[in-house]
């Protein structure tokens, strides 16, 4: 699966803040995006998720504009980890990782087996089983990351 940013434009009130950008992401490979602060990195990406429709351009996921796709199926395809994430809920680590496998949940989202074994695994592979159960919002900076970075995994989307 690629993803292909073509010919984006971004206006924000009467700024611009990305000007024609295109980018093809092959997979089996990693991309990096560099720039100065607010130069249209997370603007970028944004695009991808719908957070932040382009003025002008479109982002296709293995071919498909994913203006036209359901929440479910971009997040099927895409999963984020934000530089922010509100931490108002009393959730557990664990249940905010269990977060990333709703996409692949039906009706109420109750947790298979194998969801609880996906979320596990991923816990174990960014090294935070031992705060697992310690609610996310009093979990250090660098803990938050690790669970984020699970719920990530567990989300199992291609990009």
């Amino acid at each position: 699966m690629n993803l292909e940013f073509k010919n984006i434009i971004v206006d924000m009130g009467q700024r611009r803040i990305l000007d024609n950008v295109s980018l093809r992401v092959e997979p089996g490979t990693v991309t990096g995006l560099i720039g100065s602060n607010g130069s249209g990195k997370s603007t970028l990406l944004k695009t991808a998720y719908r957070v932040q429709p382009p003025t002008q351009g479109a982002v296709f996921a293995d071919g498909k504009d994913v203006a036209s796709l359901s929440s479910v199926e971009v997040a099927r395809r895409i999963a984020v980890m934000a530089q922010e994430i509100s931490s108002d809920f009393p959730l557990t680590a664990r249940e905010v990782a269990m977060l990333g496998r709703v996409p692949h949940q039906r009706g109420f989202g109750a947790d298979s087996p194998r969801d609880i074994e996906i979320v596990e695994t991923a816990l174990v592979e960014v090294g935070a089983q031992k705060f697992a159960d310690r609610t996310f919002s009093l979990l250090s900076g660098g803990e938050k990351q690790r669970i984020l970075l699970a719920r990530v995994l567990a989300q199992e989307s291609p990009f």
